[in-house]
């Protein structure tokens, strides 16, 4: 029991840890002057880990400039961009070595500054309650504690944002003002120029797309989008996330909304897609996306950088039915159903002379229908039939089919009855009803339009065993031409019937 308690006190600590991360996080965005960033960022509570923050990043920069270092000397400068190079003389305030070469009214030259973290503001813009981003000068001596505070700049060149964790800072005056950490030269007549702080790289609210990835075990078209938060994307922040819109490229810097989803505080998103094209034979199929984080107040629209992926189609399409034989003045027909699937491409029939297909003749063809030329007498042949998609998926094989041209006996005679697809189907101007018969019986087929009305009798009459087939030339009893439209064809023999629909256009 005492086990169970120590465990539920863990619970309970990591619990309170989280609550308090959170806690502190939403401060970060509605900043208070008595919020330790220091101490979420390298305390021992992993804020980072759970809700991070642009110096939680790991393009976190620390950068010192000591007391009295040549501040003409570009290695006593933090170098931001080619824009912003930040550095402060003896005393007074911060400038940009860039365009400046001391501190004036204005600097530094080049940027804005806000006491607050950035989320999205228009510089010089109040938008509660997220403070303005103005002139430094204004924030300057906003600390009083000579403790750890906060900035966030605005590089109005580079339309870029970064926040800082400022930890040091040499202050003083004529008077012997206080120094905090440095200290003054011993008269009061400067106070050295030291600083030093925690620097972000550029800041990025966007989300971050880990991974595109196939929809597994589908007929392709769609694939999953797997990303990354935004940093804001956390229930407490006090603006929030609203929604992640994803978008698709669908040409040249045209890319077109497919979707979106709400920003409900998960680590990572799944989404997914629908894609232009499936990759395969006949084309790699590699299409980008990205994903837009967006809030409406204050109006925060980040965009993703964009990735590429590509669907498949990896459902083998269906294996053909009806495979069946007959002999037709020393050659061999073989006939089958036509093809079940949307995305059949062609069939691929095999013929060997051995049972165990050690080599085979392969023959490529869109037909139901394939007359075998090359046959002997005295010698059995096997064949076997396979769908390919247009992905270059191949379907099983159908069971072997063989015959031997002398053979006495009937091993080769159909053992069931069948009604085959018509062929062509549609068709103009004829069409090949095939049908099997296992004995001698009375066969009747019909043609009757969807209203069920009969418009032909093709045949009606005692016909022996085998593989069967005969021609409609779209005429009824009367030998007129039957309207465009679809029709049903009927077989009825002994015991068994079957109708199946086919359509003829003129």
């Amino acid at each position: 029991m005492k086990y169970l308690n120590y465990i539920l006190i863990i619970i309970l600590l990591l619990s309170n840890v989280k609550a308090d991360c959170l806690s502190m996080y939403s401060s970060y965005y509605n900043y208070q002057e008595n919020f330790d960033l220091f101490d979420y960022v390298f305390g021992d509570d992993n804020c980072c880990d759970e809700f991070p923050v642009p110096l939680c990043g790991d393009d976190r920069i620390y950068f010192e400039k000591e007391d009295y270092a040549d501040y003409t000397d570009s290695d006593n400068w933090d170098v931001i961009s080619p824009n912003v190079a930040i550095t402060r003389a003896n005393s007074r305030g911060l400038y940009n070595a860039v365009v400046e070469t001391e501190y004036q009214s204005g600097s530094p030259v080049g940027t804005l500054w806000s006491y607050s973290m950035y989320f999205g503001a228009t510089p010089s813009t109040s938008i509660a309650p997220t403070p303005p981003y103005v002139n430094w000068t204004t924030w300057a001596y906003v600390n009083t504690s000579n403790q750890p505070f906060v900035r966030s700049m605005y590089s109005i060149e580079d339309d870029s944002y970064y926040d800082f964790l400022v930890t040091g800072w040499t202050q003083g005056d004529g008077d012997g003002g206080a120094t905090w950490p440095g200290s003054q030269d011993g008269n009061g007549t400067g106070n050295g120029g030291g600083f030093s702080y925690y620097r972000s790289g550029p800041i990025d609210y966007s989300a971050n797309i880990i991974n595109i990835t196939d929809v597994p075990n589908d007929q392709g078209g769609r694939v999953y989008i797997n990303f990354k938060r935004s940093m804001v994307d956390v229930n407490s922040h006090p603006h929030g996330l609203d929604i992640y819109t994803v978008q698709r490229l669908g040409g040249p810097n045209n890319w077109v909304n497919i979707g979106s989803m709400g920003a409900t505080g998960e680590q990572t998103y799944t989404y997914e897609a629908t894609t232009l094209a499936d990759s395969s034979v006949h084309g790699d199929g590699l299409i980008a996306f990205r994903v837009i984080a967006q809030s409406f107040y204050p109006d925060l629209v980040e965009v993703s950088t964009s990735a590429v992926g590509y669907s498949v189609d990896n459902i083998s399409p269906s294996v053909p039915q009806g495979l069946s034989l007959q002999w037709v003045s020393g050659n061999i027909e073989l006939y089958w159903d036509s093809p079940l699937d949307n995305d059949f491409h062609y069939f691929i029939l095999e013929r060997s002379s051995v049972e165990s297909f050690e080599s085979f003749e392969p023959y490529h063809t869109i037909e139901n229908y394939y007359l075998d030329q090359n046959v002997y007498d005295n010698q059995i042949y096997y064949y076997r039939l396979r769908s390919v998609d247009y992905n270059g998926n191949m379907s099983d094989y159908t069971e072997l089919l063989s015959s031997n041209m002398m053979s006495a006996d009937n091993s080769y005679l159909p053992n069931t009855f069948s009604l085959h697809q018509n062929y062509p189907n549609p068709f103009n101007p004829k069409t090949q009803i095939r049908y099997d018969i296992k004995n001698d019986v009375n066969v009747r087929i019909d043609i009757y339009d969807l209203n069920g009305n009969m418009i032909k009798t093709l045949i009606n009459e005692n016909q022996s065993v085998g593989y069967k087939s005969i021609y409609w030339d779209a005429t009824n009893d009367y030998g007129q031409k039957v309207s465009t439209g679809v029709y049903i064809y009927t077989i009825q023999a002994d015991n068994y019937f079957r109708s199946r629909k086919m359509l003829f256009l003129k």
